[in-house]
């Protein structure tokens, strides 16, 4: 049996070192966010401790189960697979029918995997009402203070158990740290492990699952963390990680290279799996390829200590630091046409980091969107956006930049609502972290009285331009655009009064820029406008003006 707490943002700073567990308070009706879950988080893999969160359920404001689920899915999707969920049913609940909480948790169990438990009084539990959620083999997480064991009479146990609320929430957890896992989804057999293989760029949650899967061949051969972690920094800009990527995404240049090192020309390893019964794009087979050249270098010798005296077995065995064996199995091995060391070593640092944690701290990799792949239909720019909600999807200028920035925290984004040409006002209003200078992801607010224009800084350049990603009302879905800080970062089809005001940062900063495509930045060909035209909460409470 283990033992652990609840905490929400009322809790403040906490330690949780000496507990089993704890579970986080995520989320409580549609888009809010508790404002301790980041902090608590950061703790939680800060002393190793295993957690999970609980969304506070909001029946009485008339949100729907789904849209509920919907906001706590994203506040929680970089841990999927790590933590535990549970819905919060209690006070605002009750007078609402058990078929709520359903299909919140069947919701939530279809769209992550992850079967949810359910939280409630023991005078709830006891009055049978919530019997379907029972049937629907959702544990249950009773709250009971001040007995010696809860009374159980609608389920057959219990599995979590609230047995203290002041001055703190206690729990119980009625299984091992295993069990746990296997309800967070962590303690995923490795044979159900799946490779995301596809001739694109990768997200990084899709890396992160394949980083898993590299993780467990390699250190099942015995290679040191540190090793591995050298090797996926190099990975990650070959290929972000993809077995089945091509160079420039051209699945028809043999001459280029293929796979998760890059290998060049591609009949190198597409000739060897294809001899070993590996399909073109197999990451098991690519990772069987790598371990051959290592052990078997008298087959084909890749490894030449080029940069650094170190054989490709005692790489293996290094205990080194991540970003220096970056650089020695990009020297030995990969030998590329463009280097981007610095690249290499950050991501090996992060992939050490986010692996000796299991998905924790270091920050995340910045991947740059460069085409309007994947964005159609997408929820960050439909089911979750305030703009489209209020009647103004896109294309348009704010609701992208809202869905970008969604995209690339994996949180819920706090902008401003209003025209492009208020969000510098807002922003500043809001306390964003503003400036003068760009920033990957940052927002670019460019004024002018016909809307205003915002757009993502996708690139920055050795030249200092900076190329941007955009849409814009009335047409104009997306686009890239390469601007300059020699025109003050204004595009040439901008009215003449138009003027820079300045960049909106990322609420999380990341640590480095993930794959650089080389974009072709195209030219707007006309002046549309750039912005919608009410406040979108104005519009939805039917004060449209």
């Amino acid at each position: 049996m283990l033992h652990g707490l609840d905490v929400s943002t009322f809790q403040g700073e906490m330690d949780f070192s000496g507990y089993d567990f704890v579970i986080i308070k995520a989320s409580e009706g549609w888009a809010y966010q508790d404002e301790g879950m980041n902090r608590h988080v950061q703790s939680a893999l800060r002393t190793n401790t295993p957690f999970g969160f609980y969304h506070y359920a909001r029946p009485d404001l008339g949100n729907s189960p789904e849209t509920e689920a919907d906001s706590f899915i994203g506040y929680v999707q970089p841990y999927i697979g790590q933590a535990i969920f549970a819905l919060d049913w209690e006070q605002l609940s009750l007078n609402y029918p058990a078929s709520w909480a359903l299909q919140w948790c069947q919701y939530v169990k279809q769209k992550t995997g992850i079967t949810p438990f359910i939280y409630i009084q023991a005078s709830v539990e006891n009055s049978g009402t919530m019997r379907t959620l029972y049937q629907g083999g959702f544990p249950l997480w009773i709250a009971q203070w001040e007995v010696s064991q809860p009374q159980v009479e609608t389920w057959d146990k219990w599995t979590l158990w609230q047995y203290q609320g002041s001055p703190l929430d206690l729990d119980y957890f009625d299984g091992t740290v295993s069990d746990w896992n296997n309800w967070a989804g962590g303690g995923i057999p490795e044979q159900q492990l799946t490779w995301i293989s596809k001739n694109a760029y990768l997200s990084e949650s899709e890396m992160q699952n394949n980083a898993k899967i590299i993780y467990q061949t390699f250190a099942k051969q015995g290679w040191t963390l540190n090793a591995i972690a050298g090797m996926l920094g190099n990975m990650q800009q070959e290929s972000t990680l993809s077995p089945g990527i091509w160079q420039d995404l051209d699945s028809t240049w043999i001459e280029g290279g293929h796979g998760l090192v890059g290998w060049t020309p591609s009949t190198r390893i597409t000739n060897w799996l294809s001899a070993h019964g590996y399909g073109p794009d197999d990451g098991d087979g690519q990772c069987a390829k790598i371990i051959e050249e290592w052990l078997h270098p008298e087959i084909e010798s890749v490894w030449v200590e080029r940069g650094y005296a170190i054989s490709f077995d005692e790489f293996t065995k290094s205990t080194e630091s991540a970003d220096f064996l970056a650089s020695v199995f990009m020297d030995n091995y990969e030998n590329p046409g463009w280097p981007a060391e610095s690249n290499r070593r950050q991501y090996a640092l992060y992939w050490y980091d986010w692996l000796l944690n299991n998905g924790g701290t270091g920050g995340f990799i910045f991947v740059p969107r460069l085409t309007s792949d994947g964005i159609q239909g997408n929820p960050y720019w439909y089911d979750y956006n305030p703009f489209a909600q209020a009647g103004f999807p896109l294309p348009n200028c704010t609701a992208y930049c809202w869905g970008r920035w969604y995209e690339i925290q994996g949180q819920y984004p706090e902008l401003p609502l209003g025209n492009a040409n208020t969000w510098w006002r807002d922003a500043l209003n809001m306390g964003k972290k503003t400036g003068q200078t760009p920033k990957l992801g940052a927002i670019i607010v460019t004024w002018y009285s016909d809307g205003g224009h915002v757009a993502i800084v996708e690139q920055i350049n050795s030249d200092g331009s900076i190329v941007t990603s955009n849409s814009g009302w009335p047409d104009d879905f997306f686009w890239i655009e390469t601007l300059y800080p020699s025109n003050g970062y204004i595009a040439s089809w901008m009215p003449d009064e138009a003027y820079f005001q300045g960049f909106i940062y990322l609420d999380i900063s990341p640590i480095g820029p993930g794959p650089m495509p080389n974009p072709s930045p195209g030219t707007r060909r006309k002046r549309g406008k750039a912005a919608y035209y009410t406040n979108p909460w104005l519009f939805l409470k039917g004060r449209y003006f």
